[in-house]
């Protein structure tokens, strides 16, 4: 499933990663916060991929960033608010493992674009 290791391809995983810490929330605090950050981490490192299309979401890196944007406003609103915060970090994780799942591994631009087919 994974291919040839990529950028994109390790930004992915860290993102899932991130998102499944940030899901566990109610079990610890500290955990939120490891999962934004790592799911920050993993946007910055898949972006020079960004371009490319997953098999099954396109836009998978703008939804991946969005989610990651959630999660940490989310975990600062946690720290005031925790039913808000706790309900932004779980709509951020989710988000992002959706945006992991249907936009891994990344295709390159080359490969999904259609090509003209030629009559004789």
């Amino acid at each position: 499933m994974l291919g040839d290791p990529t950028a994109g391809t390790a930004g992915q995983l860290a993102v899932g990663l991130g998102a499944i810490l940030a899901l566990l929330t109610p079990l610890w605090l500290p955990l939120a916060a490891a999962g934004a950050l790592l799911m920050l981490v993993g946007v910055v490192l898949s972006a020079p991929e960004a371009r490319d299309s997953g098999p099954y979401l396109e836009q998978w890196w703008t939804l991946m960033g969005i989610a990651a944007l959630i999660c940490l406003t989310g975990f600062a609103l946690e720290l005031v608010v925790s039913v808000i915060g706790g309900l932004m970090l779980t709509i951020g994780g989710v988000m992002a493992l959706v945006a992991v799942g249907l936009g891994s591994p990344p295709r390159p631009a080359e490969l999904t674009e259609p090509r003209a087919v030629e009559r004789h």
